[in-house]
């Protein structure tokens, strides 16, 4: 197997071939890498889906407790305005 290799800091490219176990151990590299960024794509779809869920039960409960106040409900565009001052006045 033929690898083109280039030289960051001058440019220069040269082409080198690799023996079979050289060959083999890049496969298995690539095999590694390829598993592991499934994997953080799962596990962040994952989060996204929890961050959502959870969004969406404390409005849920927000709108309730304001029911049972006599007090207008909120909207999800105000809810989500409102999470993110509070977020930005704990992390200035």
């Amino acid at each position: 197997m033929d690898r083109l290799e280039i030289n960051l800091t001058t440019g220069e490219r040269k082409v080198i071939t690799l023996t079979p176990e050289e060959e083999q151990a890049l496969l298995a590299r690539k095999a590694a890498w390829d598993a592991d960024n499934t994997l953080d794509k799962r596990a962040m779809r994952a989060i996204d889906g929890a961050d959502r869920l959870q969004f969406e039960l404390l409005l849920n409960l927000e709108n309730r407790v304001r029911t049972l106040e006599a007090r207008p409900t909120v909207t999800r565009a105000q809810y989500r305005d409102f999470l993110i001052t509070q977020w930005e006045t704990l992390n200035p």
